[in-house]
């Protein structure tokens, strides 16, 4: 029995071993000089406390809560999600109220009786399991290298592709939420900040004040690997909670972080200056990191999806306080995944109600509550959106792709009458946009119509829900643009080709 615990424990050890040497090497540790790489140790170290009793106890606060029973990395995954939203909406109450202090005496509660009745995890690990993880914690580190690798480098800041610009203006509102709320607009001094979704940044600026972590650290090299492996491990337990198929489950994981479009084929006709990551005009989940408000929303629709699973399994109203907690605050986090979130939890209450459940109304009202003190008083009242059907495959069609003639076709075929040119070129822009930005995820539709078809079982109530936000994520993109920055629903269309 003792040569047993102890091979167990080397097995432990070799895993835990084999992690550190994958992301050292990953890291590219070899850029940083003696000094500086003692200094990245020492902020990774701070952080992990920070994330752990700023976050991970409040979290694990709300699943003893709802009295939610998990396994490991479940109750990991789901701790860490609740915990960023509460402390973001405790943190932002008492700012407000210019009383700070008793937020973070009142997380300081939280961890303390959470603390008393924390018991030692028992994590038993399979061989399967032991592959499942690592392969997880491999691709969310491979998945954050594009944060990683731009930032603060040595002795100089290097930013590559957009943080050149967006990577400074994410830095300036860090430094302008750790002095001062609510938060001045870093480029125009007495001016609020409006139309801005901030809290992800709220959040890194109170972790930095109260752990002294710098901005670059929490921006670059800090939150990204966070955020990367909540990404990875939330889609792994969300897919086998759903299949029961750890194949399934990580293929999930693999195609949500490295899924990639048909784009390619454009490249293999000779057309090599369009694109490989947005050439048909939708930017792949590669380089998702890059915007972390967006990441960040992916990590909590993943939660949403989870929490609402979970609630359909049980049948446990408890669960509504986390569902709820998700879709009224997410908006402040991320506009774009807060409206599909919202969406997805009126079609919940819906049925709800056609099930005459009535409890789900005081949560339904609690959701309402945190939308308009959170998220409306920096909405920009003015911002709206404008009826556009089908710019999107136009734009591809005539920006990336100039070469089929588009415009022309249009013009000719509209000229002479000839409706069914029309529609057959609009189909094609259509046909492009859609299934060429699905690209290999194709692959996943194909094999899982073919096994419903075989099963001849007739969809869940929760894969409905999925597939009505997934409906409704590309439907805005291809009927509406915005006043403003016009172009930016696009961004929804992240949202369909990871749903």
């Amino acid at each position: 029995m003792v040569l047993s615990k102890l091979r167990g424990n080397l097995l432990n050890w070799k895993i835990v071993s084999l992690i550190f040497l994958l992301s050292a090497f990953l890291l590219g540790f070899a850029e940083y000089d003696r000094s500086t790489l003692l200094g990245l140790f020492l902020s990774y170290y701070q952080f992990i406390l920070a994330v752990f009793f700023l976050i991970y106890l409040p979290g694990k606060f709300i699943n003893n809560l709802i009295k939610a029973k998990l396994h490991f990395f479940e109750e990991l995954f789901l701790s860490c999600v609740y915990g960023i939203l509460l402390f973001a909406l405790t943190l932002f109450t008492f700012s407000y109220l210019k009383v700070e202090i008793i937020g973070i005496a009142i997380i300081g509660v939280i961890d303390f009786l959470v603390i008393k009745d924390l018991k030692k995890p028992k994590v038993k690990f399979r061989k399967i399991d032991a592959f499942s993880y690592s392969a997880i914690v491999l691709m969310s580190l491979i998945f954050a290298l594009p944060m990683l690798t731009s930032g603060y480098v040595g002795d100089s800041l290097r930013l590559i592709g957009v943080n050149n610009y967006d990577g400074l203006w994410y830095l300036a509102l860090i430094n302008e939420l750790k002095f001062s709320f609510p938060p001045q607009h870093p480029g125009f001094a007495g001016e609020m900040l409006i139309g801005y979704h901030f809290f992800l940044f709220f959040v890194m600026a109170k972790l930095g004040n109260l752990f002294n972590l710098s901005n670059i650290d929490l921006m670059f090299k800090l939150f990204p690997p966070l955020v990367s492996l909540l990404w990875g491990i939330g889609v792994y337990v969300l897919m086998f909670n759903w299949s029961k198929n750890r194949v399934a489950s990580l293929f999930a994981v693999f195609f949500t972080m490295f899924g990639g479009s048909a784009v390619y084929i454009a490249w293999l006709y000779g057309h090599k200056n369009i694109s490989l990551d947005s050439g048909f005009g939708v930017l792949q989940p590669a380089t998702s990191l890059v915007n972390p408000t967006y990441a960040i929303s992916i990590v909590f629709l993943t939660a949403f999806l989870l929490s609402v699973y979970k609630y359909y399994k049980l049948n446990s109203i408890r669960w509504f306080i986390p569902i709820a907690l998700i879709a009224g605050l997410t908006p402040i986090f991320k506009v774009y995944g807060g409206i599909i979130i919202l969406g997805g939890f009126i079609l919940f209450v819906l049925w709800e109600l056609y099930k005459r459940n009535l409890y789900i109304l005081p949560f339904s009202l609690g959701v309402i509550v945190l939308f308009f003190t959170a998220y409306w008083p920096f909405t920009d009242k003015g911002a709206h959106l404008i009826f556009h059907p089908l710019w999107a495959p136009h734009n591809v069609l005539n920006d990336n792709l100039p070469w089929y003639g588009y415009e022309e076709k249009i013009r000719t075929y509209s000229n002479q009458g000839v409706i069914r040119g029309v529609v057959i070129t609009e189909a094609f822009s259509l046909f492009v946009f859609i299934f060429g930005n699905l690209g290999t995820r194709l692959i996943g539709l194909a094999f899982g119509g073919f096994f419903k078809l075989k099963q001849r079982k007739l969809p869940s109530i929760f894969a409905l829900l999925v597939w009505a936000m997934a409906g409704a994520s590309i439907v805005i993109p291809l009927l509406f643009i915005q006043s403003g920055k016009v172009f930016e629903t696009i961004q929804f269309m992240w949202y369909f080709l990871f749903l």
